[in-house]
């Protein structure tokens, strides 16, 4: 796994975009921003600190799926969400044009996902 942004961030960072944003950001995905801010693997990209806003913004999640954000994608169509909760854990994937419109069916436990190599393999999801 490689280091997506090499600036580190910090929580003042992380919570100034959570209050321009209006939401919060997982205490477990905020360790790993303190971390790493965002990383890429094979098949995907983690998000860091700036370009979760970005996303949040472009994929319009204030309009259409305010109580969750994206931390990430399989460089494709698919968004790598989590709830917009302090303590939330389980991660989920939503296609892009479906923000909104569904609900993830299948989640995951963060720290597992990344621990096992962040496979975007759906069957895998509980």
């Amino acid at each position: 796994m490689e280091p997506y942004n090499p600036n580190p961030t910090n929580l003042n960072e992380i919570s100034e975009t959570e209050n321009r944003l209006g939401i919060t950001i997982p205490k477990v995905y905020k360790d790993f921003l303190v971390k790493s801010n965002g990383a890429y693997f094979n098949n995907g990209v983690l998000y860091d600190i700036e370009t979760i806003e970005e996303m949040y913004n472009a994929l319009e999640f204030k309009e259409y799926a305010p109580n969750y954000l994206s931390i990430g994608n399989d460089n494709g169509d698919y968004e790598v969400v989590m709830e917009s909760n302090e303590y939330a854990v389980k991660i989920g994937f939503l296609e892009q044009g479906s923000i909104g419109i569904i609900e993830t069916e299948n989640w995951q436990d963060f720290q597992e996902w990344f621990d096992n190599g962040c496979s975007f393999n759906f069957d895998d999801a509980d």
